[in-house]
């Protein structure tokens, strides 16, 4: 991934005058240092395989009634659908557009067996099945899925998958897209150097979003380590393709590799649901935890 402008001191300004309707989400949790989780939330087992979100405690411990499908949308290729109890908005997160970042689509997967208290959740996990099976981060063609959005149903492997997944995305419209992956040492040079951050577009009702979990994350509230915000999405990827041509935010996530795969999958989760909170398709936040956030200092 190129390695995108990052976002400095103008996000204050960006984000100050920003109102919406949603509600903030409350803390997620509480860590022992600014880099690690205490051991009690992190799963205990040695095989990724077995994990479970139970294994996660605190991201996703309701137990509201959600009803689940799963939709094929192509050759291996599927979505699940999570209702919940209560009407409400839908969010889409995609994860493992590339196959080789295990933790997004490891999340995505854990997700599929989340309850919602309201709204509807959508999930594509992995997107990238080939890479995902063989740790590789492009196709079986060798082809970038991250650069062939929107698509085309008569093109290469990836050209046909992203178009299969943009076409879902266009018919459900959710008020938010989340795209899970991972990332390097922001200090390093080269593709992907981003570390633990956020990508987006900052503005409107979404930037109140995003300066909110920045200041959870610096507040370690959120994440094990603070975020990071970039803008300007690669051109061919999900995020600029869906903000540009569906008019849809959309919001990718970066987990730092070099980190423990049980901790990078726990900020995934972590994130998800402060997303799903703040749309309160969980328990809600409220104002006193959102005034709470505000008075935190933002780290440039």
């Amino acid at each position: 991934m190129k390695r995108p402008t990052i976002i400095l001191l103008t996000l204050c300004a960006l984000l100050c005058g920003c109102a919406g309707e949603r509600n903030a989400a409350p803390p997620v949790t509480e860590q022992t240092d600014a880099n690690t989780f205490a051991p009690e939330l992190l799963p205990t087992a040695e095989n990724a395989n077995e994990w479970t979100l139970a294994d996660f405690p605190g991201c996703f411990d309701g137990e509201w009634e959600t009803a689940r499908e799963e939709i094929t949308l192509g050759e291996d290729l599927s979505v699940t659908v999570l209702c919940g109890e209560a009407d409400g908005p839908a969010v889409y997160v995609v994860a493992g557009v590339h196959g080789d970042e295990t933790a997004g689509w490891r999340a995505g997967n854990l997700l599929k067996n989340a309850c919602l208290r309201a709204g509807t959740l959508y999930i594509i996990s992995p997107a990238n099945v080939y890479g995902a099976a063989n740790d590789q981060r492009k196709t079986a063609e060798e082809r970038d899925l991250n650069r062939n959005f929107p698509g085309d149903a008569d093109g290469c492997d990836a050209a046909r998958i992203a178009a299969e997944i943009f076409s879902d995305i266009a018919q459900r419209q959710p008020v938010l897209l989340l795209d899970l992956h991972e990332a390097h040492e922001a200090s390093d040079n080269g593709a992907d150097a981003l570390g633990n951050s956020l990508i987006c577009d900052a503005s409107g009702e979404t930037g109140e979003l995003i300066w909110e979990m920045l200041l959870a994350s610096e507040n370690g509230t959120l994440c094990a380590s603070p975020l990071t915000l970039y803008g300007s999405p690669s051109r061919g990827s999900i995020n600029r393709t869906v903000t540009e041509q569906l008019e849809i935010p959309a919001i990718t996530v970066e987990t730092l590799r070099t980190e423990p795969l049980a901790q990078r999958v726990r900020n995934h989760l972590e994130i998800v649901k402060y997303v799903l909170q703040y749309d309160n398709m969980l328990c809600g936040g409220g104002e006193a935890v959102k005034e709470q956030f505000r008075k935190i200092p933002l780290r440039v």
